[in-house]
């Protein structure tokens, strides 16, 4: 394996998202100005389209409230989730846009860098969030917590639709990455939940006391929106009200993690893939 790209030799727009990344645990860009390739966008966008499509005619509509994760978030794929269950995960060809974002040099340089190793690319998908009447209280990842896979968890979300407050944007407390690099600990660093499923979620009381609500970044942006973000930070999101929130997402660990991936690839792609993005997929 060879190093990683040296920050100074990072795109513009690369370097900008590494040192928010490193400055605060997130990074906010378009899409258009990090990975810069309109056919990828566009073939992205067609497949978007028709999962929404689909979507619609099966997103629930008799519950007043949801009671857990699958009522208000509809997957394509399954991901991460049909590993646990057992179930089949999706075989992607050498040509799925999922895979060629997931892969893609933009990412993988600020993703790597950031973790100052090469990364594996563990889980992919897209995410339709359903809207529930406004009084319905936060359930499972709604909830502040911090994601379990690795102590430096980065995911890459790509928003499909316009993204206010009412269509559940992602949410951030700045600064909370748990030994994040360039992160100083202190009240927001003490904040450390343990790394198991039974006490993932805190009391919002809990988490409400010792966070500033200056600190909390509101991920809100039109299509286009692209989220890097350590998740070991505490954060949230999918809490919709009034309009669906269409996204993408890829969630990259270290190769020492033992998190099994959530998809297989169907057919050789190493070929036409970096050295970097072949490792992605090992």
């Amino acid at each position: 394996m060879t190093s990683i790209v040296e920050p100074s030799r990072l795109r513009e727009p690369e370097r900008r998202a590494l040192e928010s990344l490193q400055g605060t645990g997130i990074a906010l860009i378009p899409f258009d100005e990090l990975v810069a390739d309109a056919g990828l966008w566009n073939d992205l966008s067609a497949h978007m389209e028709a999962f929404v499509e689909e979507v619609r005619g099966r997103a629930p509509r008799d519950l007043d409230r949801p009671m857990g994760k699958d009522d208000y978030l509809i997957r394509r794929f399954g991901g991460a989730r049909a590993v646990r269950d057992g179930s089949p995960v999706a075989a992607l060809g050498p040509d799925d846009p999922w895979l060629r974002l997931g892969t893609c040099g933009p990412i993988l340089n600020v993703v790597n860098a950031y973790r100052d190793e090469w990364t594996r690319l563990v889980d992919l998908d897209a995410w339709y969030t359903v809207p529930f009447a406004a009084g319905q209280e936060r359930v499972a990842s709604q909830r502040w917590h911090r994601d379990p896979e690795d102590h430096h968890v980065v995911k890459v979300f790509v928003y499909f639709s316009d993204v206010d407050r009412d269509a559940g944007p992602f949410e951030y407390v700045a600064g909370s990455a748990v030994r994040a690099p360039k992160i100083r600990q202190g009240a927001l660093g003490s904040l450390r939940l343990p790394w198991n499923k039974r006490r993932r979620y805190p009391p919002q009381e809990h988490v409400d006391k010792r966070i500033a609500h200056s600190r909390v970044v509101t991920a809100t942006g039109p299509v286009g929106t692209m989220i890097l973000c350590d998740t070991s930070g505490l954060h949230r999101g999918g809490f919709a009200k009034r309009t669906p929130r269409v996204l993408t997402t890829h969630t990259y660990v270290s190769p020492q993690a033992s998190t099994p991936r959530g998809f297989a690839v169907n057919g050789d792609i190493r070929a036409q893939l970096s050295e970097p993005g072949r490792f992605a997929l090992t």
